[in-house]
């Protein structure tokens, strides 16, 4: 995977040279790290000046890579011949030195140059028996994503609109080779500030992750989606010297798109943002986007009054007035502007209702004073349609929207009397 982590493996020479005069037997070497206990050396019979050598590999540990290296000790030993009087000698031991620092580099002059402990210092024992440290570069690192789920249909009106909900998961894992503890993330729109994912403390591979509800606003329908960056942070292990580490941040990237659909390689390719465009920034790190149907949708409806008797002859006629009161609701999920109505009969051309700027449920109307005509009465009656007209949000690339349109229905029948469930009962004609 392109770094030194848990499971790679380092091999290990270990070589016992006779610095003495006299012949050695049986020379083997003890390191405890590495599993060996009187371990020959090969070979293992040395003249004065000779070397044996064995190599063993080691298999690093995640606590070594959490150390920033790897430090140990071993012992070599040897047997000098039996004494002139046939007396067996005692076995000679040497504390292992290392002829190489931390990076691998040679180290010239090895048995009288001290070489850096895992943590930086020298030891300062005077001797030439240093550790050998093998270092391991710390690449502390996480990747953070954030997707969500179906909205809810809070008020089961059968569109997404203001007052439901999407559930977000924001997941942190460790793609890094140290262990991390104090994952969390902070993501303004959700309301949450360095919230603990689940597990807070992350081995390298592993994710922690948290799901947090957030409630459409309106602001979010009219935009056409939700758009939002989260951050993401851990804390690596102290540095071998002991000083605490700087944690470390990423910022959120999606693996789905604005519908909800997983993207393949998602660290690797770029998502659209809320407007189509994409971010062009050459990073993985893009916006979670989770799109919002537009659905503009208006109600109009239009209802009369008693009629006026102008005349005072207790008659309906020619020159009396009637009182018409035209209604647009908002029945979709987005903002309209500009709500107006066009009825030929009363003499309206796209004339504002009041409020002409209609929240989905508001309702904008005006009344209108029709005046009979004999023509009218004639026919038994007056039968009219009129257009309601409002404006829909830009579309998310900034597009302007085209207006919405519907035609009158009554919620009166000819009589004036009320008509239950208007949209859906069909009144007669004149």
């Amino acid at each position: 995977n392109g770094i030194v982590d848990a499971g790679d493996t380092i091999e290990y020479t270990l070589s016992v040279t006779n610095s003495g005069n006299v012949s050695l037997t049986g020379a083997n070497v003890t390191d405890t790290k590495l599993g060996l206990a009187a371990v020959a050396v090969t070979p293992a019979n040395l003249a004065p000046g000779a070397t044996g050598t064995l190599t063993s590999v080691y298999t690093i540990l995640q606590i070594d890579v959490d150390a920033g290296g790897i430090e140990n000790t071993a012992t070599g030993s040897a047997t000098p011949p039996n004494l002139p009087d046939g007396t067996p000698a005692t076995p000679i031991t040497d504390t292992s030195d290392t002829d190489v620092d931390g990076t691998g580099t040679n180290v010239p002059n090895n048995e009288t140059v001290e070489t850096p402990l895992l943590d930086g210092t020298t030891p300062g024992d005077g001797t030439d028996n240093d550790p050998t440290v093998s270092l391991i570069p710390a690449v502390p690192q996480i990747t953070f994503t954030k997707t969500f789920g179906i909205p809810v249909d809070v008020n089961a009106n059968g569109i997404v609109d203001a007052g439901d909900t999407i559930e977000y998961t924001l997941s942190v894992t460790n793609s890094g080779n140290v262990s991390l503890t104090g994952a969390n993330v902070t993501d303004t729109k959700l309301g949450l500030a360095a919230v603990a994912v689940t597990p807070a403390n992350l081995a390298p591979g592993a994710t922690g992750s948290l799901t947090s509800v957030y409630t459409i606003l309106q602001l979010d329908v009219d935009a056409g989606g939700i758009e939002n960056t989260a951050t993401g942070s851990a804390t690596p292990p102290n540095l071998p010297d002991g000083t605490p580490a700087t944690p470390i941040t990423d910022t959120s990237d999606t693996d789905v798109d604005g519908t909800g659909t997983n993207v393949p390689n998602n660290e690797t390719v770029e998502t659209p943002l809320l407007d189509g465009s994409l971010p062009g920034d050459g990073t993985d790190n893009d916006p979670t986007v989770s799109l919002i149907p537009a659905v503009p949708q208006i109600t109009f409806t239009k209802t009369f009054a008693t009629p006026v008797d102008v005349n005072a002859n207790g008659i309906v006629d020619a020159g009396d007035t009637i009182e018409y009161t035209l209604s647009v609701t908002n029945s979709g999920n987005v903002s309209l502007t500009g709500a107006n109505v066009t009825d030929t009969k009363l003499g309206l051309a796209a004339v504002a209702v009041t409020p002409a700027n209609l929240a989905p449920g508001a309702t904008g109307s005006l009344t209108s004073v029709y005046t009979i005509l004999q023509i009218d009465v004639d026919a038994g009656g007056i039968e009219n349609t009129a257009t309601g007209s409002a404006t829909p949000p830009n579309l998310p690339d900034g597009t302007p929207a085209t207006p919405i349109t519907d035609t009158s229905d009554t919620d009166v029948d000819g009589t004036g009397t009320n008509v239950p469930n208007n949209e859906t009962v069909e009144t007669p004609l004149l």
